[in-house]
């Protein structure tokens, strides 16, 4: 199973390569299903308020990372669809005649991505980079409406991006940097997406701006201002490649994390909201870091549509370097059933409010969660769909057919709240008994013979279990 990068379900492409949902029906680029099928895509996601630079730091970056044959030998950079083929010549026109005032994205459920192959840049293989564009209106309805930042769902490094001098002299509805978070977490609190172990990597924008003296602003630490000065590939696209400095890899990131740290103790200092916002990140299980630079170089003119000198993409480059330093690739997800109880109760172990904390606790422990109703073979909620609105069901209390259609090697959550499956007894000296957690409401209905077994009383016990099942299932699995 892959994600579809345009509507974010998991699918099963066939020979034709087209999304299998029927609300989307798009077809996935051939190298992108390879890419997937071998694990090696990166998600990247903006996330920031409107004019805050996204779309141009998204640009700039893409012009520049177009032109990194010339200080990695053997890379390259190129687009995998149309829509990013398009998107990108557009891009490169603007860039060229000056006129790079972009217009703004507009919100959508379902964004369109930019979909780019990386060739062995800082990687050892090819990765195909899905990147998700954000717009700043999303912050608006992200609290009443989260589904508008669903993308961010299979995103490892979410890039927050900040304009410091917009977020101080042009900020009437009073934003702060831990407000910001405190959006983007409750959003993913309600879509149940854990954001444990992600990474959160500041943006801040329009540093050209900062370089000078502005109201309401400390001044940039004298590091951090010679380090903006001194890049060497804020022309890359443009010039040649015997005018650049071939790419020290160490070297270039122990400096990226140097001007990390120091941005990181100048926010906690003296951006609004900055100590609390590290704090919060921590707290939830996610790692921070810094960067700093400039889409353009410079301002626009007094239209403010075009600049007036050639455009610098000062230290732009460092986000790709970030995030292709902090993905890690990931293991091999386990797939996981979880049955629930055929009657949904308002309370317990049959409550809405228990199977969904199921879901997401397997989830965060490294399932890869469907669910379903006793003696229906298909899932009522497909893999990595949470299963909101979950309703009673009618169908003979049966698993064996559930079971049959499995994958070889899935792992099995039974949940039962009043009456074991009919044929439930059918697993003992099956290879099921050492792939099946069974969870009950009742001392009585607890199957001795089967190892993983669980009595309900309470919510904080969720998580232990799903952790210790999995870490067992897991490492069965890895076992020649």
């Amino acid at each position: 199973m892959i994600m579809c990068p345009y509507c974010l379900t998991m699918q099963e492409p066939q020979q034709t390569n087209l999304c299998n949902n029927a609300d989307c029906g798009e077809k996935l680029p051939p190298k992108y299903v390879e890419c997937a099928r071998n694990g090696n895509v990166m998600c990247l996601g903006t996330f920031g308020l409107p004019s805050h630079g996204k779309t141009a730091l998204l640009s700039s970056l893409m012009q520049s990372a177009q032109g990194v044959a010339k200080i990695a030998l053997g890379s390259y950079v190129r687009p995998l669809d149309d829509a990013t083929q398009k998107k990108l010549a557009e891009w490169s026109a603007r860039y060229k005649s000056g006129n790079v005032k972009l217009p703004a994205t507009q919100p959508s459920t379902q964004p369109k991505p930019l979909l780019i192959m990386n060739n062995k840049f800082l990687i050892a293989n090819s990765t195909t980079m899905v990147a998700y564009d954000l717009a700043g209106e999303v912050l608006d309805k992200a609290g009443s409406q989260p589904e508008y930042v669903r993308a961010l769902h299979q995103v490892n490094t979410i890039w927050c991006v900040v304009s410091l001098d917009d977020l101080v002299n042009k900020n009437e509805a009073g934003y702060s940097l831990d407000s910001l978070f405190t959006i983007y977490l409750d959003a993913m609190s309600e879509l149940h997406i854990p954001i444990r172990d992600k990474n959160i990597l500041v943006v801040y924008t329009k540093a050209d701006i900062l370089l000078g003296m502005r109201p309401g602003l400390e001044p940039l630490p004298f590091d951090v201002v010679d380090y903006l000065s001194a890049d060497p590939y804020d022309q890359l696209r443009e010039k040649r490649g015997s005018e650049l400095p071939a790419l020290d890899e160490d070297a270039y990131f122990a400096k990226m994390c140097e001007i990390s740290d120091i941005l990181r103790d100048y926010t906690i200092e003296f951006v609004d909201g900055g100590g609390a916002f590290v704090n919060m990140v921590q707290d939830a299980g996610a790692q921070v870091y810094f960067t700093i630079n400039s889409a353009y170089g410079s301002n626009m003119d007094a239209s403010d549509t075009v600049l007036n000198i050639q455009v610098r993409a000062i230290r732009v480059l460092d986000a790709l370097i970030w995030a292709i330093k902090l993905d890690r690739p990931r293991a091999a997800e386990q797939e996981v059933a979880l049955i629930v109880p055929a009657t949904i109760g308002s309370t317990g172990l049959a409550s809405q409010e228990t199977i969904v904390r199921f879901y997401d606790e397997l989830s965060a422990h490294g399932g890869y969660v469907a669910t379903y109703y006793p003696g229906q073979i298909e899932p009522a909620f497909p893999l990595g769909i949470s299963p909101q609105g979950i309703q009673s069901s009618y169908h003979l209390a049966l698993i064996g057919p559930i079971l049959d259609n499995l994958k070889p090697g899935t792992a099995v959550v039974l949940l039962v709240n009043d009456t074991l499956p009919l044929d439930f007894v059918d697993l003992f000296s099956t290879h099921w008994m050492e792939r099946v957690l069974l969870v009950v409401a009742r001392r009585e209905l607890v199957a001795t013979w089967l190892p993983h077994r669980r009595i309900f009383t309470h919510s904080g016990e969720i998580a232990p279990a799903a952790s210790a099942f999995l870490e067992h299932v897991m490492a069965g699995t890895k076992k020649p």
